[in-house]
């Protein structure tokens, strides 16, 4: 977990918008099946090394700091439902997306390890 990825996740509307009401498990993986497209933790383009100058650009929205995909900012909505043991065995082996078992492993590996 970084702080900037953490920063930049309770910054995004979607995450506090979108993802709140989602209460149950099967809400959960319904929203991720329909809405997660990608597994990097940055949004293609919105990170990068060197520091964008003038004109207050982080103001402007224009940042260097990237924007955490969905994939993550539900990877983090995962851990505050608690999923069980059985929740976690269904998303490794989903058949409904591969972003589902991406999910499961990215929880389970840092418990294991």
């Amino acid at each position: 977990k970084t702080p900037l990825l953490k920063k930049n996740r309770g910054a995004d509307m979607y995450f506090r918008e979108e993802l709140p009401p989602l209460k149950t498990w099967e809400a959960f993986m319904d929203k991720t099946v329909k809405e997660v497209k990608e597994c990097t933790p940055w949004i293609t383009g919105t990170h990068t090394v060197t520091t964008k100058k003038g004109m207050c650009s982080g103001t402007r929205g224009v940042g260097t700091q990237g924007r955490p995909t969905r994939l993550w900012m539900h990877v983090v909505k995962l851990f505050t439902l608690k999923p069980t043991e059985y929740q976690l065995t269904q998303l490794v082996e989903s058949k409904r997306s591969p972003y589902l078992r991406v999910m499961g492993f990215l929880v389970i590996i840092p418990t294991v390890a």
